[in-house]
């Protein structure tokens, strides 16, 4: 949805704020009131939308892969905490699959 593109082309803002507060007190807004941090990702969904239908179909996997990893990157440095174990965790597991593999492969 767009909205969830607009949440997730936010989020090295949100990290920069979240570390960095001072550099966030001061905001800037353009003419039409819009946040300068909004403005450039509302230009260029603006003329993605704009675009022929084909373009879009081109540019809308490049957009939402992007907006996913954006969207991950911020979850795991807001959520380390979280995150670490789960890595962990999963290593482990593919780590344990993988030599249970090897040993029926021996067998």
């Amino acid at each position: 949805s767009m909205q969830f593109l607009a949440h997730a082309f936010q989020a090295h803002h949100r990290i920069l704020c979240h570390f960095a507060w001072d550099y966030c007190k001061d905001e800037a807004y353009n003419e039409n009131g819009v946040s300068t941090w909004v403005s450039s990702p509302l230009a260029l969904f603006e003329y993605v939308l704009s675009c022929h239908w084909m373009w879009m179909a081109l540019a809308a996997p490049i957009i939402i892969s992007l907006a996913l990893c954006l969207h991950v990157v911020e979850w795991v440095i807001m959520n380390w905490w979280l995150a670490v174990p789960l890595y962990l965790s999963t290593t482990l597991l593919f780590h344990g699959l993988g030599i249970r593999k090897q040993q029926r492969q021996i067998l």
